[in-house]
């Protein structure tokens, strides 16, 4: 039997992620590349099309990171990482632009990076011309600030699609001086999540701590070099999470996730639930 060559193109691509790439359906952690952007393109459509999704939904999480950077000032580089597929046309309706938030008096303008790959395994880059930079509106009048939203489409964004997106928030001036409160949540509403990572670096001198909710099962691989602690919380698949009830109490929690401070004072979670 003769193949075309598209044929012959997806027969490899497949071929390579069953040798190089584990299935989903294992939990264990998928070894995306790092730097990102370097999988081939044909290997990464593969790898979204390896699962069955349940009947009715629209997108797949594929891999869902986060990483945030501190220096012994306080400040910190965060970067997101995502790459999804879009199954259906309401996916392509919710999830075709990009929206990003900034503060001018402390960070520098988001740097954005991100390719579609449709099914002919055509790659379609973000034009950064096409993105829009304007203040943010806040519905309170008696609110002034220097906020700012860069956004704008995707482009080829339709069912069939890949995208990988990566967008890296610099500071320039710590938020507050005396440390940082974040939060990274695991798993997405109405969405299956098949991969999540979040990292936190920062000088061995800064006290790092967190906390997880919903995650009791979540250890972080931790590690030191160079006088600086990296910890990394990896999971693997995640079901689509439900809507969370409204108006729950501020100590319980609404969905999976990790809390962090680089803060001196840890006060905030009883002594039994801390970590640092």
């Amino acid at each position: 039997m003769s193949l075309t060559l598209k044929q012959r193109v997806t027969l490899q691509a497949v071929l390579l992620s069953v040798i190089c790439i584990p299935s989903f359906a294992s939990d264990a952690p998928t070894p995306w590349a790092t730097p990102h952007f370097t999988i081939d393109p044909t290997v990464l459509y593969a790898q979204g099309s390896e699962s069955v999704p349940a009947e009715g939904t629209d997108v797949i999480v594929l891999d869902d990171e986060e990483n945030y950077d501190f220096d012994v000032s306080g400040r910190n580089s965060y970067t997101e990482y995502i790459v999804y597929k879009v199954l259906t046309q309401r996916g392509s309706d919710g999830w075709s632009s990009i929206s990003v938030a900034w503060e001018p008096w402390h960070q520098e303008r988001p740097s954005i990076r991100i390719r579609v790959i449709t099914p002919d395994f055509a790659v379609h880059d973000l034009d950064l011309k096409t993105l829009t930079d304007a203040p943010a509106q806040d519905e309170r009048s008696n609110i002034y600030s220097d906020r700012r939203v860069v956004r704008g489409p995707l482009p080829a964004v339709a069912p069939g699609s890949v995208v990988e997106q990566e967008i890296v928030v610099n500071e320039t001036t710590p938020f507050f001086g005396a440390g940082t409160l974040g939060r990274c949540f695991f798993g997405r509403v109405s969405v299956p999540v098949h991969h999540s990572r979040f990292t936190i670096e920062a000088p061995s001198s800064v006290p790092l701590r967190y906390e997880t909710q919903v995650l009791a099962d979540l250890q972080p691989q931790k590690s030191e070099s160079d006088r600086r602690v990296r910890l990394v919380f990896d999971r693997g698949a995640i079901d689509p999470l439900e809507t969370a009830d409204s108006n729950l109490p501020s100590d319980v929690p609404a969905y999976p996730s990790v809390t962090f401070s680089t803060g001196a004072s840890w006060d905030r979670w009883p002594k039994s639930t801390r970590r640092s």
